[in-house]
């Protein structure tokens, strides 16, 4: 299998995702909000699942490569309830997404459809691929 520093720096990086969300405990837990990362070739486009999280409630950054995606989603006011099982995340979250390559950051756009965001952030003309022409 080949690796690259860009790997090991992506699993260092979702080990302090891990270590410094939620509860601040190092577990096994699944991380929150879910995210799925895709590409084309123009663009990165991350959707994250967030049901029940306001789009106030959101802020998004980016900064030395990295795209910040924190927020918070309330909890029910049901504080005299004996729950069997709680599963729905409550609270704080915030999740970084580490980039290889440049981006556009001033033309990252971002939307809210059906309890997910969609972010999407364009290439830097320089890393989008070039085809050569042979002679």
């Amino acid at each position: 299998m080949y690796r690259t520093i860009f790997d090991d720096l992506y699993r260092l990086n979702r080990e302090m995702n891990r270590l410094f969300t939620g509860s601040g405990k190092y577990s096994n837990s699944t991380y929150w909000p879910e995210i799925n990362l895709y590409e084309n070739q123009s663009e990165y486009v991350a959707v994250v699942n967030i049901p029940g999280v306001e789009k106030d409630k959101i802020a998004i950054s980016y900064k030395d490569n990295s795209l910040k995606i924190s927020g918070e989603k309330g909890s029910e006011k049901e504080t005299s309830a004996n729950y069997y099982l709680k599963e729905r995340k409550t609270g704080k979250f915030e999740r970084n997404i580490m980039f290889q390559e440049k981006v556009e950051a001033d033309k990252i756009g971002a939307e809210m459809k059906n309890g997910f965001l969609l972010v999407k952030i364009p290439k830097s003309p320089e890393a989008k691929p070039v085809t050569i022409a042979i002679k």
